[in-house]
């Protein structure tokens, strides 16, 4: 990985010097709102200051405040507590390698997809068993003679017969597709690529936490019932080996609207928010 990849964070002119105000849940002035409208840090992944076009996107990130915490002007209070204050950060890819990413994306997409066809559905067996169910109940009923009841009986077995045969037949594709995946000489940029990405950005995520206090995961409440946690919207790869990658995660909210953060609850449930006040870089 190169120096760069290593995501050293760097401040726009407005630094961290900011003028900070008491921790309390009053509304923001009109100012804060504009001033919170801009990045005051910037995290390149991949790339270096010879780099000339970029993928940008905003991204929120959080941070709680302590009784003797005071606030940063320009942060905004999120909605789900007082006590917590967010600001944006800008990431960025150079536009080069998001598109070598999108290629390898479709690449591993097309590879790993299996041919459409009614043995590589389950369609046709969920019709079948939906039918004779559906006929054997009416028998039941009194709705159908009782001499429907052995076809019936027939059709459902049918409806097994071909559910089974699908799934072997599923199984096996998706096997000879991971194979042709596996061996792919696409797959080894691919994964060299989402192994440079993922570390670097472990590596953005470690240096802002240690340097100014902001995370991109952080709990509502500690102790809770139900310990809603805030997250950024970012490209956290998934829980694979060697990670994966969305090139869609580094671009910015559709229609440059307002930056998004997630809600998690303890359920798995996953709300999306938009925080408010806030625009994306237009889409480039």
């Amino acid at each position: 990985m190169s120096d760069a990849s290593e995501a050293d964070t760097t401040s726009d002119a407005e630094g961290d010097e900011t003028k900070a105000v008491e921790a309390t849940p009053e509304q923001e002035t009109k100012a804060d709102v504009v001033a919170s409208a801009s990045t005051d840090r910037v995290i390149s992944l991949i790339g270096g200051d010879d780099e000339t076009t970029w993928v940008r996107r905003k991204m929120v990130v959080f941070r709680r405040l302590e009784p003797d915490d005071v606030r940063t002007a320009g942060s905004f209070v999120v909605e789900e507590s007082p006590y917590l204050e967010a600001r944006l950060v800008e990431l960025r890819i150079p536009k080069k390698t998001h598109r070598e990413m999108v290629a390898l994306a479709k690449k591993r997409r097309d590879t790993l997809s299996i041919a459409s066809g009614l043995m590589r559905s389950y369609e046709p067996a969920g019709w079948l068993l939906a039918g004779a169910g559906g006929g054997l109940v009416g028998v039941w009923l009194d709705y159908l003679p009782f001499a429907f009841l052995w076809p019936l009986v027939g059709v459902l077995i049918a409806g097994v017969g071909v559910g089974v045969a699908t799934r072997f037949g599923r199984t096996n594709a998706e096997a000879e597709a991971d194979r042709r995946w596996g061996a792919s000489p696409d797959k080894k940029d691919h994964d060299a690529l989402a192994r440079e990405l993922a570390e670097s950005w472990a590596a953005a995520q470690a240096s802002l936490k240690r340097e100014s206090g902001f995370h991109t995961v952080i709990r509502v409440a500690e102790g809770s019932v139900d310990p809603l946690r805030l997250a950024s919207i970012d490209p956290r790869p998934y829980a694979a080996d060697p990670p994966l990658f969305d090139p869609d995660d580094f671009l910015p909210s559709e229609e440059s609207g307002a930056v998004r953060y997630e809600l998690v609850h303890a359920t798995g449930e996953v709300v999306t928010r938009a925080l408010e006040g806030t625009s994306d870089f237009a889409e480039s």
